[in-house]
């Protein structure tokens, strides 16, 4: 085998470091520079995002602070609005029940006056009002028409 003879090490060591080298120096002006550009354009664009990101928060939590303070204002005013409105209707509805319980009043008082005067003139046209009775109650019954007069002439005690 050629890699074991003695006599081929200093060639073989020659070419080595030969191919290392010019490896290196390749690696060295072409490849790592290109590797350093892309690990700092990397690193740069990462905190260029994380800036903006911080950034971003920062906006995000002001707009929600904004948010809930708007919130805040509105549910304030819908509960303002809300109270006037229910004390407004409360207002309306006690006067209007008010009226509504006067109404009643006067028209149970009227009724009671009618039933009152219907009653009074009942009394003073008893025999009358016995002998129309009468009709409509045998008419009810047998159908045809009772005889007014007939009735009148009956005396009642």
């Amino acid at each position: 085998m050629p890699q074991f003879d003695i006599a081929t090490y200093y060639s073989q060591i020659f070419w080595l470091i030969v191919t290392f080298g010019l490896l290196y120096i390749f690696v060295y002006k072409f490849i790592t520079p290109k590797a350093e550009e892309i690990f700092n354009n990397r690193q740069t664009n990462i905190q260029d995002n994380i800036t903006q990101a911080d950034t971003l928060t920062i906006e995000v939590e002001k707009l929600n602070k904004y948010y809930n303070e708007e919130i805040d204002k509105t549910n304030a005013e819908i509960d303002r609005l809300k109270k006037e409105k229910i004390d407004s209707l409360e207002s309306e509805f006690l006067i209007k029940k008010k009226n509504l319980e006067q109404d009643l009043k006067n028209a149970i008082n009227q009724n009671i006056e009618d039933i009152n005067l219907a009653a009074k003139q009942f009394r003073t046209n008893k025999s009358a009002a016995i002998i129309k009775l009468a009709v409509n109650i045998i008419e009810k019954i047998v159908d045809t028409k009772a005889d007014m007069n007939l009735l009148q002439n009956i005396k009642v005690k």
